[in-house]
């Protein structure tokens, strides 16, 4: 099956839309995934309880929910950003010639990743912002390699910017990609300013439309609540084992091997350092950051695809390739089944 996804082909994203369009389907109609795990509440413009999710994440959710076919459209959307958020990130690999090979098996372990748990396969705000996070990644290592425009760093900033009004604890990825510009490229000093404004542009549009309405205090207030509020989640550690314990092992194993570094470009290694970081962010987020679930360690699934494609691809044995990235889709399938 690796085989398949190894040549450099765009047409093999059509095995995986096929691979989540029957995956969603049997799950739904074997009652594995059930409409008992919709759950609306009322909906509040102002939120100042501790949750992560963002005042556009929560007004998206809400939206989502409050229509009759909810349970529905919530899978659709879900496996729709699925797809995406997999086709952005093999891009950015690709664009980059990230790993020793340039092909489709990081967007296939994504989306193994992505099938192993129920609550994957509901949209959720987490879900929404990882593709803006995406998208701000792509526009970052693109301005690092080629030297890009000013629009790039506008558009870095206001991915993040948008992500965290989703989830608000991405809007702390801005200090992250401020570090990468200053230590990894020599842009110019007017170039952060002008990050900074792409980054806070969505919050000032937040802001006036509370503050059209004489509660623009308020709602900053809220923001700011939801980006330093720390509550340690109680996570089920069989849980965490069942859905993304294989994969965690598999890209531990892979980021402890990437430390060699022979024969690798400084824009690889460039890539490998910025991975390490956003997955200690996705640990962060995880633990720190209350939330429902898997879901707040959405961010995590970025580092872990990259790194268990990396010790995949540096594996000479082909039977042993084979092996651990036909487990990925085993493995997470039966978690899910197992009602994980």
């Amino acid at each position: 099956m690796i085989s398949y996804f190894r040549i450099n082909d765009p047409y093999r994203i059509l095995v995986l839309v096929l691979l989540v369009i029957i995956t969603r389907l049997v799950f739904v109609f074997t009652g594995v995934l059930s409409p008992s795990e919709i759950s609306v509440t009322e909906y509040v413009a102002l939120d100042f309880t501790a949750s992560a999710n963002g005042p556009l994440g929560v007004w998206i959710d809400h939206l989502i929910k409050s229509v009759t076919f909810n349970f529905g459209l919530s899978i659709v959307i879900a496996s729709l950003l699925v797809i995406l958020n997999a086709i952005q990130l093999n891009t950015l690999l690709i664009r980059n010639a990230s790993l020793s090979e340039n092909t489709y098996i990081p967007s296939a372990i994504y989306v193994f990743l992505m099938s192993s748990s129920s609550e994957f396969y509901f949209f959720s705000p987490a879900l929404l912002a990882s593709a803006f996070i995406l998208i701000s990644l792509n526009y970052l290592f693109y301005h690092i390699k080629y030297r890009g425009t000013e629009e790039n760093i506008i558009s870095t900033g206001f991915g993040i910017g948008i992500a965290g009004l989703i989830y608000t604890p991405y809007l702390w990825l801005y200090l992250f990609v401020l570090l990468v510009y200053l230590v990894y490229s020599n842009t110019l000093r007017r170039r952060y300013f002008l990050m900074t404004w792409g980054f806070l542009l969505p919050v000032i549009v937040y802001w006036l439309i509370f503050f059209w309405q004489d509660l623009g205090a308020d709602a900053l207030s809220s923001l700011g609540i939801k980006s330093i509020s720390l509550e340690t989640i109680e996570m089920d550690p069989m849980k965490l084992l069942m859905t993304l314990g294989f994969g965690l092992l598999i890209s531990l194993v892979g980021f402890g091997s990437s430390f060699k570094n022979q024969g690798k470009t400084n824009h690889q290694i460039l890539v490998q350092s910025s991975m390490s970081w956003i997955g200690f962010f996705g640990v962060i987020t995880a633990v720190l950051f209350t939330d429902n679930g898997l879901v707040c360690g959405l961010l995590l699934i970025i580092p872990l695809t990259y790194f268990c494609s990396q010790l995949i691809l540096s594996i000479s044995k082909n039977w042993l390739k084979e092996s651990i990235f036909s487990l990925l889709l085993i493995l997470g399938l039966l978690g899910t089944y197992m009602g994980y």
